[in-house]
């Protein structure tokens, strides 16, 4: 049952990554800039079905078991607290993934059935990963659920061809003498004194205030 259950888990797992890389519009907006979470929303989701699945009510109580029993599956686990606030972020993905139709029952099996073939063509890449009661397994003839226990590492070696590679430095930028095409808007500060933009003109303005302020002086003692 529990290999069943894993294999199961994995299966969803791998397809629910795929199709939320291939429509990224259906997952929760995250800034690019950022910590990113430590816990995938393929992630959550599948630990959400397998909640179902075992027919756990309570959150607090299914994270404890997962911890326990689905360490080798998921070595990072959410709280209590932060798992609830994914899910409730990710209800619109996962109504997104409900099956609605026949057609999409066909679509989901056939998924299914494609992630059990990718797992048993990994036989070669992943390690027994074996319990003590299991006896070992020849090289090559893992069953789906062994190669699933050593998914983790064969995702994080393998290379992943849609994914754009990424610079190791920084662009060019707008190249030397070029004018540029976008400038910054700029404000009003509302002032209204000018500021003199050399030492000689602000000297000559105090030069002037000073002359306009002895005249005023001598004018007044003239009335007087």
């Amino acid at each position: 049952m529990d290999a069943d259950l894993d294999t199961l888990a994995t299966a969803l797992y791998v397809t629910t990554d795929d199709l939320l890389k291939a429509h990224p519009e259906q997952v929760p907006w995250r800034p690019a800039v950022g910590i990113q979470p430590r816990v995938t929303d393929a992630e959550i989701i599948t630990l959400a079905v397998m909640q179902a699945l075992l027919s756990f009510t309570s959150e607090a109580r299914f994270l404890r078991y997962a911890n326990k029993h689905q360490r080798q599956m998921f070595p990072v686990l959410p709280g209590q607290s932060g798992y609830n606030k994914r899910l409730r972020k990710l209800a619109h993905t996962m109504a997104w993934l409900k099956i609605r139709d026949p057609a999409a029952a066909d679509r989901w099996t056939w998924l299914i059935i494609a992630c059990h073939a990718r797992l048993c063509l990994a036989r070669t890449l992943a390690g027994d990963l074996r319990r003590p009661r299991e006896r070992p397994a020849p090289p090559g003839r893992l069953t789906p659920a062994r190669a699933r226990r050593g998914f983790r590492n064969i995702r994080a070696k393998a290379a992943q061809p849609a994914g754009a590679p990424k610079p190791g430095k920084p662009g060019p930028g707008r190249p030397p003498g070029s004018k540029n095409g976008r400038p910054a808007p700029r404000h009003d500060a509302g002032k209204t004194t000018t500021r003199e933009l050399t030492l000689k003109d602000k000297r000559e303005r105090a030069g002037s205030t000073a002359s306009f302020s002895v005249a005023s002086g001598h004018l007044a003692g003239v009335a007087g």
